[in-house]
């Protein structure tokens, strides 16, 4: 893992040791010849003495990002109760935020303006839209069957070792709720607690 140390503000000032970096991974750990894939994440170090369970902080979509929050006054504003308790982690999921690769794709034509009216013609479009998306990940060298909750909770896992934690607690939003519990099948032994919202 990489990683580089600052200092970050909160809205009121509150000064934070932040770091931040990118955890090496394989794209597809079922095949062995796969690439490596570098997942991103940022550390905002607790404010006590005797940190308690860090918090690993699990964005929805999937395709949500959270790292950007360590650079953002107010979302640091918001870690600042749990950071009383723990280290807060915030993770950007593979193919999404600062991860690389970002699996990044929109259209490029607009909708027809009645789309949502028809729902075959939105089925249709969806699927167009995702063979689409599919075939440009694929162009752009992409394992897609690495993509996916099993290799995302692993990540977390390899994450929580390079950072030295015995144990985490996770806090899962939306879908991160559950890549959360894909986690807690996975590796019990190294949960703490989690809370699902």
């Amino acid at each position: 893992t990489t990683m580089e140390t600052t200092v970050v503000t909160s809205a009121d000032g509150t000064e934070i040791t932040a770091d931040f970096g990118h955890l090496t991974v394989p794209e597809n750990r079922s095949d062995p010849g796969t690439r490596d894939i570098r997942i991103a994440w940022a550390r905002l170090r607790s404010t006590s003495e005797r940190p308690a369970t860090p918090v690993f902080y699990l964005e929805g979509g999937p395709g949500g990002a959270a790292v950007f929050q360590a650079r953002q006054p107010g979302a640091v504003q918001s870690w600042l109760p749990l950071l009383e308790r723990g280290d807060v982690v915030l993770i950007d999921q593979r193919g999404t935020g600062e991860s690389e690769p970002a699996l990044v794709w929109s259209t490029e034509s607009l909708p027809p303006l009645d789309l949502l009216a028809r729902p075959d013609a939105m089925r249709q479009r969806a699927e167009d839209n995702l063979r689409a998306a599919r075939a440009e990940m694929e162009r752009r060298g992409a394992d897609l069957g690495g993509y996916n909750t099993v290799e995302s909770a692993d990540d977390l896992d390899a994450l929580r070792e390079a950072l030295g934690y015995e144990k985490v607690a996770l806090l899962g939003f939306s879908y991160g709720t559950h890549l959360a519990i894909a986690y807690a099948r996975r590796h019990e032994d190294a949960l703490d607690a989690m809370v699902l919202a």
